[in-house]
């Protein structure tokens, strides 16, 4: 039964949604349908049947609460001053080349 599946074929979306095949290929490459190649690029998609309908699959991910996002690690702001780093040869050659002065 078409219902119980989770991923149907460009075509089934055609069927579904009264959208023309260029429509819904246009919408799987700008994300708007959730979609995937399980052979790898080149081979059939398939297009999650929630997504169709407006359903944000993402919504479905669980979120971490606030208590488990305390323990990761913070990282801290970049502070004013920068370390010092070695110039790259390209940036010291541009250099010389503009002050007239080999280095």
């Amino acid at each position: 039964m078409a219902s119980d599946k989770f991923y149907m074929t460009i075509e089934e979306a055609e069927a579904i949604t009264g959208m023309s095949e260029a429509t819904v290929r246009r919408r799987v490459g700008d994300g708007s349908f959730a979609s995937f190649q399980p052979g790898g690029p080149g081979t059939k998609i398939l297009i999650l049947r929630d997504s169709l309908f407006g359903h944000d699959a993402s919504q479905d991910l669980i979120v971490p609460s606030p208590a488990a996002k305390s323990h990761q690690h913070q990282t801290p702001p970049p502070s004013a001053e920068q370390p010092s780093r070695p110039r790259a040869k390209w940036a010291r050659f541009l250099d010389g080349a503009q002050s007239g002065v080999p280095q």
